[in-house]
């Protein structure tokens, strides 16, 4: 019965990949709400209102149980990274309290933006994120 648990939560994310997969495959980059200033030597910074703007575009949903959060959050991280102009984030940091093996349903709206996201499967967990030198740094709220 255990290993039928573990192929329901491989499938899960195997459909949650390709998902994302899809939708940066369709995807045109978005323009991010930050100026490109090269000319004066200025650098992109990511802040989480470049996470605003820019929307999922599919619907993810589990259907066969929780899966870990750190596989969903690393997953959407790197479609974000792609459809992002300038910075990107760099690397997901979980501080002491926060733990990526923990599981969670994914149900995401095509409507949502990625900051809206990784809030709300954040919160499941009792964590908040924040961009500090884009790095995303996941911390508990406890």
């Amino acid at each position: 019965m255990n290993k039928n648990i573990s192929f329901f939560k491989k499938y899960n994310l195997i459909i949650i990949t390709i998902l994302l997969a899809l939708i940066n495959a369709n995807s045109h980059a978005e323009q991010g709400d930050y100026a490109n200033d090269n000319q004066n030597g200025s650098k992109f910074i990511l802040e989480k209102r470049n996470l605003k703007d820019l929307k999922i575009g599919a619907t993810l949903k589990t259907t066969d149980g929780p899966i870990p959060i750190g596989n969903v959050i690393d997953r959407l991280v790197n479609v974000a990274n792609s459809r992002l102009n300038g910075e990107k984030i760099n690397r997901v940091i979980w501080k002491k309290g926060a733990n990526p093996q923990d599981a969670v349903d994914v149900s995401i709206s095509s409507d949502d933006d990625y900051d809206h996201a990784f809030n709300n499967l954040l919160g499941r967990i009792d964590c908040e994120y924040e961009i500090s030198n884009n790095d995303m740094i996941i911390k508990n709220i406890k």
